[in-house]
């Protein structure tokens, strides 16, 4: 008996530890030269991870990805769907920029 199976992710769910969730698709190709860019999805952090806890502490994040897998064998076929998921802590610092050159 041959079964095939083909699975295809169709969103990932990001909890980004400070109360909001990103949906992102399935993503973009990566083009050389756009380093740190997000074009279909992407947070912002309004505080550091020094300051939104009392001592400072990392952003507690969850990935969930959602997987519709199709299968077929056996004189049989099916879909299922999915769902993986991963945590890790993020610590987000942020930057001051004083401009000494007399320019505004």
């Amino acid at each position: 008996m041959t079964v095939t199976a083909e699975a295809r992710v169709s969103q990932v769910l990001w909890n980004m530890g400070d109360g909001h969730i990103v949906t992102c698709g399935l993503g973009t190709p990566y083009v050389q030269g756009t380093e740190g860019a997000s074009p279909d999805c992407g947070h912002v952090y309004a505080q550091a991870s020094s300051r939104h806890v009392p001592g400072g502490g990392p952003w507690p994040i969850t990935a969930t990805s959602t997987w519709t897998i199709t299968w077929s064998g056996g004189g049989l076929s099916g879909t299922e769907t999915l769902e993986l998921s991963s945590s890790a802590e993020l610590f987000v610092g942020e930057l001051h920029v004083l401009n000494q050159d007399g320019s505004r």
